[in-house]
């Protein structure tokens, strides 16, 4: 978060303080590297958005999500250059292409996708976290498999993100 403007700055962290590359309106709830580690997604839930961050190049606007899909809650890119979007509130999951647009949407038995995140063999298991918290009482009575993790076999596979932080400038 970047003082009190509410708006984030990412960028490099040096000597306890980030040096903004970027600024993006409202707080940053999640964030992933796409497979040539040369775009940084971001995710604002509060705006529905989800940025295109590529290093040498301004914040581009990738997706603004209608409130009626849910806030974008977490990120997960694939090898062929999509965008997984975790829908808080929108019982299930998206695929952004790369002009933003959503290409596929798979429902959960969850309206609460958390966290995305691909493993297991050829990496094309997606793992879903969902959340029990914050659900209305109607909501956790029509999911009663909230809180639990989901995974979905992808013909696309994801890939390992980096274990090591990379030089932004």
């Amino acid at each position: 978060r970047d003082g009190d403007d509410a708006r984030s700055g990412i960028g490099p962290l040096r000597a306890g303080r980030v040096t903004p590359i970027w600024r993006l309106p409202g707080p940053v709830t999640a964030l992933a590297w796409d497979h040539a580690r040369d775009t940084l997604y971001a995710a604002a839930a509060a705006q529905r958005t989800v940025h295109a961050l590529r290093v040498g190049a301004p914040a581009r606007l990738l997706a603004r999500l209608p409130a009626a899909c849910g806030a974008p809650s977490a990120l997960a890119a694939d090898v062929e250059g999509r965008v997984w979007v975790a829908l808080l509130d929108g019982w299930g999951i998206a695929r952004l292409n790369e002009f933003g647009d959503v290409d596929a949407t798979l429902a959960l038995p969850a309206p609460r996708p958390t966290g995305l995140a691909f493993g297991g063999p050829a990496l094309r298991t997606l793992f879903i976290t969902t959340s029990r918290d914050g659900q209305t009482e109607d909501a956790a009575r029509h999911a009663p498999l909230s809180g639990r993790v989901f995974t979905l076999e992808m013909s696309a596979a994801g890939w390992a993100e980096p274990t090591s932080i990379l030089d932004l400038g």
